[in-house]
Parts: structure tokens; sequence; C-alpha cells
């Protein structure tokens, strides 16, 4: 299959900017757990009348279980540092002509599991029924610091993806991702993939949440206080009216509309 020599390449490629070696002390080699992910992620697309195929979950949450704290390192610079293994899946999935609904992955790496024999876990979630159509309150973006192609950006939908350039695009040349609050190439600070804002239904807030800001990081200040966000979080902080949201340099204003 074509998507397995080009997650090999991938991989081989990852590993040779390293200075460690990406092999594990789990059974299971990390370029052998990146091939057992993507194949039950493609076992879980269905075939429809008419030759569509569907992959019927919003959001992936992978969980990667390293031995120690140097391994650890080494997996995450490998599956969540430049071209993520996220992208690897992405363009598997577009591989397969699978339609997708708003799909979001989460990639983590943490100490243990692997004594339960257990080198990866993967949970399937999908959006509850009738979540969306719960009330939202309007909300509003506005920059105040930084070089944005929208200086205000009134929140009309679930999720708000703020990074980079409006469009992300992968090595192969697919749109991956589009940013709804795009900052201009000049602003370095900021990564194509920063941060995004989700409409969370059950608790009735808006939750901003780090993606892929590398060693950028993103800051929330409230009443003077800093908060920093842990990179990949799949939870998500809290959002209160008056919060500035910081990614890099940048600066961004959370409002409420009354």
């Amino acid at each position: 299959m074509r998507w397995l020599d080009d997650l090999e390449n991938w991989f081989g490629a990852r590993v040779q900017k390293l200075a460690h070696p990406a092999g594990g002390a789990s059974q299971m080699s990390l370029l052998e757990i990146c091939k057992e992910i993507q194949s039950q992620i493609r076992d879980k697309i269905i075939a429809q009348d008419k030759g569509i195929r569907v992959f019927p979950y919003t959001r992936v949450e992978i969980d990667v279980f390293a031995g120690n704290e140097e391994q650890q390192a080494t997996y995450d610079a490998v599956l969540n540092g430049e071209e993520p293994f996220r992208l690897r899946i992405l363009e598997m999935l577009a591989a397969e002509e699978c339609r997708l609904h708003a799909l979001e992955f989460v990639v983590s790496v943490a100490v243990g599991g692997l004594e339960n024999a257990r080198p990866f876990a993967i949970r399937f979630l999908r959006t509850a029924p009738g979540a969306e159509r719960k009330q939202r309150p309007r909300a509003r973006l506005v920059v105040i610091k930084g070089e944005a192609e929208i200086r205000e950006l009134l929140v009309e939908t679930a999720r708000v993806n703020i990074g980079r350039l409006r469009e992300v695009v992968s090595a192969s040349g697919v749109v991956i991702r589009l940013n709804d609050l795009p900052f201009t190439e000049s602003e370095t600070t900021i990564a194509r993939e920063h941060a995004y804002i989700r409409w969370d239904a059950v608790s009735g807030r808006y939750l901003l949440f780090d993606y892929l800001s590398g060693g950028r990081g993103t800051r929330l200040f409230r009443d003077g206080e800093s908060i920093l966000l842990p990179r990949g979080n799949s939870k998500g902080y809290g959002l209160q009216p008056g919060d500035e949201i910081h990614l890099g340099m940048a600066r961004i204003l959370f409002e409420l509309i009354e």
C-alpha cells in the first residue's frame, strides 16, 4: 500500500534528524506502532452506497507510551515535530478517498502503560447528536498585537482555528487546515497550526486548545496571571470575557457579545 511506503519514508526522515534512535523499550518499535495505529484507523472507514467511503468520527485521541523520559522526548519529537504523524493519517484517509467531518487528531506521548503491554491507546469519539444545537453565545476575537489578515473575528462557528497563513499545506500539497484567524507569514513566532477555540456544549464554555505550537507556546493572561497551556492538551482551557490569548509574540483579546 502506498500509504505504508509514505509512512516509512516519513519515519526515516524524522529519525535521521534525532540524536537518539526512536526504538523502544516496548516490544513494538515506534515505526510498528505508527503502522498499527494507521491500520486501526483505516479499519474504521465505512463503505456506503455508490462507492462513498466515510470516516464516521470527529475526533481521534492517540496515546503513545514510552519507557522513560528520554524515550518520551524522542517519541514526541518524531510524532509531533515537523510534519507531525497526524498528517500521515490525514493523507492516508485522503488516499482512501474517504469523506471526513471536521476531523481532529490529538497525539500525546506519556511515560508508562508498558507494564500492561500497551504501547499505545486510541479513542474514537463522535460529536453527540444535537450538541451543536445548544445555545452558544456570540463571541469576538480582537487582534491587539501582531500582523493578521483580519483584526477582528466574530465567532460564528463551533470551532475557530488560529495560526500563521490562511491555508496549511502538507509536503505533498494537500490542504490540511484552514485558519479562521490567520496571521501573516512575517509572524514567525506563531505556528501554522498554533491553536484553536472550540465551543463545548456540555460545559457551556468556549475552550482554548494549544495544538501544534512547538516551542512557541500558548499562554492565557487573566487578572494579571499567566497560564501556560500544555502543548497538545486534549481537554482545553475555559475562556472568560477579557482573557488575553498570547500566541508567541501575538496577542488576541477574547470577548463575549451581549
